[in-house]
């Protein structure tokens, strides 16, 4: 047993660590005891290593998610753009058909108009970019624009029709994704409960992946982080990443330092031969000594 009294570094070395304690008690009929204690702290990693490959395929899910949500929010800012610029074409060609009468009309001055006339101007007037509101808007439009009298404009709503209609399924993809990723996050919680136990809790504060057992103290978040501070054991000290670059940039420090100590040192007198060092010759404005 002694060659398998090793210190693991990751839990997922820890299974195959206990995977062959465990084949070795079995071969060597060992007590029970130990093989309870072995089969449980085994049964533990397993437990965790299966809901943390869920866990992390699952948040995967999520995050292609909100990157086609975002991509579809953008596009649906630039058609509220679009809707604002259909809405001032429409407006001018109702200005077409009307010959420009009502074109510097004050808003406050509609409700002097003729009750046809009054209704139409309130809606072109009032800009819509949200699409719900746009098409009821649009909607309201139609009753109300006769197409013999309004040709222009009557024209151009119908004909916008086809573009703002693209918008329907950007808004059904955006319901979709949303409820989707609303499903996923029940999905983690649901996983991460799987993990708060105590025997699994122990596993994880052992090698760092949490600062307390504690049910009520564990920072979720962490659960299913990978415990990379811990590297190897040496000399009974516990070596991490951090302690490695920090010991890194100390001897980096300390090297620049040397090269600025040695770029200050000068050597005198070496009377080497051929070579005067009181003759020098001055080149870009720097000494050199001349060699004779």
């Amino acid at each position: 047993m002694d060659k398998y009294d090793y210190v693991t570094a990751t839990i997922e070395e820890e299974r195959e660590r206990l995977e062959k304690i465990l084949r070795y008690l079995r071969e060597n009929n060992s007590n029970d005891e130990d093989l309870n204690y072995y089969s449980e702290r085994y049964n533990n990693v397993l437990r965790y290593l299966n809901a943390k490959s869920r866990y992390l395929s699952v948040l995967n899910s999520i995050n292609k998610d909100k990157l086609a949500l975002e991509e579809l929010l953008v596009q649906k800012e630039e058609y509220a753009v679009d809707n604002i610029l259909l809405e001032d074409t429409l407006l001018n060609k109702f200005n077409e058909d009307t010959d420009n009468k009502y074109k510097s009309i004050l808003y406050e001055d509609i409700k002097n108009e003729e009750e046809d006339i009054r209704d139409i101007l309130y809606l072109l007037i009032e800009k819509e970019s949200n699409y719900p509101e746009l098409v009821i808007k649009r909607e309201r439009l139609k009753e109300r624009i006769d197409k013999n009298r309004f040709p222009k404009t009557y024209n151009t709503i119908i004909s916008q029709d086809v573009l703002i209609q693209k918008q329907e399924s950007i808004l059904d993809e955006i319901y979709i994704i949303e409820n989707s990723i609303k499903i996923e996050e029940s999905k983690l919680r649901a996983i991460e409960n799987m993990v708060m136990t105590d025997g699994i809790l122990k596993l994880l504060y052992e090698f760092w992946i949490v600062s307390s057992y504690d049910p009520r103290k564990v920072e979720r978040d962490k659960l299913f982080s990978d415990n990379n501070a811990l590297i190897h054991i040496k000399d009974s000290d516990i070596v991490t990443e951090e302690d490695n670059e920090s010991s890194s940039d100390n001897n980096s420090d300390d090297n620049s330092a040397d090269e600025e100590e040695k770029e200050d040192i000068i050597f005198s007198d070496l009377n080497l031969p051929g070579i005067n060092e009181d003759m020098t010759v001055d080149i870009d404005g720097k000494n050199y000594v001349e060699n004779n």
